[in-house]
C-alpha cells in the first residue's frame, strides 16, 4: 500500500513539475523580463517570444549595448539557475553567440565566440579619431567573461584582427594584422594591443572603464618596409621618439 502511494505521490510531483514548468516556460518574455533579478546594470528592451525562446531589440549592461538578441534554455534547472544561451546579430557591431549566467549583482558568459568588422568596432569602441581609417576582419574568442557589480571581474580571452588595411590622407595601404589580449584591473577591462606588418608595428594599452570612458595609449614604429607616402603620413601621430617611433594617445567614449 505504501508502495502505491509514493508511486502515486512521485506522479504527482512529476506531473506537477511539468505543469510549473510549462506555465513558466511559456510565460511571456516582456513580462517576465520586468519582474527578473537582473544586474542593476542590465537592461533589456524590445522583448518578445517567451521567458524559455526569446528575442530583445537592445540589451544594455553600463555602457555597453548589443540589439538583436535572442536566447534560449534547455530546461527549469537552466530557468532556475538564470542560464541560457544567447545569440547577437547586431548589424552595426558583430555577430555572436555565448552561455549567459545571470544572477542580481553577477553577469558570466562563456564559449563566447564572434566575428565582425573592424570599422565598425573601432567606432563603437570609441577609437574613430585615430588618424587612421581601419577596415578589416575581427574574430571574438572568450572562453569566460564576468562582470560584478557591473565592473569587469575576470576575463580571459582576445580579439584577432585580420586583412588589415588603412586609410591615410586618400590612400590605402596593408596593415597586416593584430591581436587585442584582455584582462581585467581594478573594475575596468584592459587590453595589451599588438598590431604589425612588414611596414610598422603598433604597440599599446588599450582600457574601458565600467563607465564607457576608452583610452589607447600606444607607439607605432615604422620599417624599413614603409611605403614613402605612409611615412609622410606619420607626423599625424605626433613626433617621432628618439628610437624612431611615434606615440601617440586616443580618449573617447562609448
Amino acid at each position: 500500500m505504501r508502495t502505491k502511494l509514493l508511486i502515486i505521490a512521485l506522479c504527482l510531483s512529476a506531473f506537477f513539475l511539468f505543469v510549473i514548468f510549462g506555465a513558466i516556460s511559456s510565460l511571456p518574455a516582456d513580462i517576465a523580463v520586468s519582474h527578473m533579478s537582473l544586474p542593476k546594470s542590465v537592461k533589456i528592451t524590445g522583448a518578445t517570444g517567451t521567458v524559455q525562446n526569446g528575442f530583445a531589440e537592445r540589451v544594455r549592461s553600463g555602457a555597453f549595448s548589443v540589439s538583436n538578441v535572442s536566447w534560449s534554455s534547455g530546461g527549469l534547472i537552466d530557468l532556475l539557475r538564470g542560464r541560457a544561451h544567447i545569440s547577437v546579430d547586431d548589424p552595426k557591431l558583430i555577430s555572436a553567440s555565448a552561455d549567459l549566467t545571470a544572477a542580481p549583482n553577477l553577469l558570466v558568459l562563456e564559449h563566447l565566440t564572434g566575428t565582425g568588422t573592424v570599422d565598425r568596432i573601432v567606432k563603437y569602441i570609441g577609437l574613430a579619431k585615430m588618424p587612421v581609417q581601419f577596415t578589416g576582419n575581427v574574430d571574438l574568442k572568450f572562453p569566460y567573461v564576468a562582470f560584478q557589480n557591473g565592473k569587469c571581474d575576470r576575463v580571459a580571452g582576445r580579439i584577432m584582427l585580420s586583412e588589415l588595411t588603412g586609410k591615410v590622407q586618400g590612400q590605402v595601404f596593408d596593415l597586416g594584422a593584430g591581436e587585442f589580449k584582455f584582462e581585467c584591473r581594478k573594475g575596468n577591462i584592459e587590453a595589451k594591443v599588438l598590431i604589425s606588418s612588414e611596414m610598422y608595428t603598433i604597440n599599446g594599452n588599450f582600457t574601458v572603464t565600467s563607465k564607457g570612458a576608452t583610452l589607447f595609449r600606444g607607439s607605432l614604429t615604422p620599417n624599413q618596409e614603409l611605403e614613402p607616402e605612409l611615412r609622410m603620413g606619420l607626423s599625424l601621430f605626433g613626433k617621432e621618439n628618439k628610437d624612431g617611433s611615434y606615440s601617440f594617445t586616443v580618449r573617447d567614449h562609448f
